[in-house]
């Protein structure tokens, strides 16, 4: 999954533990650019109740359902061995990817991914810095 071609043979990605903050992100994200996406975690929460709105389903428990449907796993590190859908997933021989790599080789799908956050957090500091000097700047005029 080294560019974003490899990334486009899949059509659904099932995410186990979809509820994290990262997790979330990254569904959100899939989902705006065409890909189905689904998802379990084990309890609910404002992230999962937020999928639910933008149209990602989010079972609350396993979901070997969608599971058996998608063509890629992301999963996440909290999720042990044992777990019955990476177990499916395995019997099944979908792909399985844990996020931290998924993200990893999501972001080398886009060359200059950390050059432009670079330009962004630079051109950012700027401004609050060049807002902070003229707030701080004294003023001629005498009281």
């Amino acid at each position: 999954m080294a560019n974003i071609d490899e990334l486009k043979q899949y059509k659904h990605i099932h995410m186990i533990g979809i509820g994290g903050v990262s997790m979330s992100g990254i569904a959100e994200i899939l989902k705006n650019w065409g890909f189905i996406v689904t998802g379990s975690d084990s309890s609910s929460s404002e992230n999962t109740d937020k999928l639910i709105q933008n149209h990602i389903p989010v079972t609350i428990g396993h979901d070997l359902v969608n599971l058996e449907k998608s063509d890629l796993v992301v999963y996440t590190a909290a999720i042990k061995n044992d777990d019955i859908e990476l177990v499916r997933a395995k019997q099944l021989n979908i792909p399985i990817v844990e996020r931290g790599t998924f993200l990893g080789k999501l972001t080398k799908a886009y060359k200059n991914t950390w050059k432009n956050i670079k330009n962004i957090l630079k051109k950012c500091w700027q401004n609050m810095t060049s807002c902070v000097n003229i707030e701080n700047v004294p003023s001629n005029r005498q009281k």
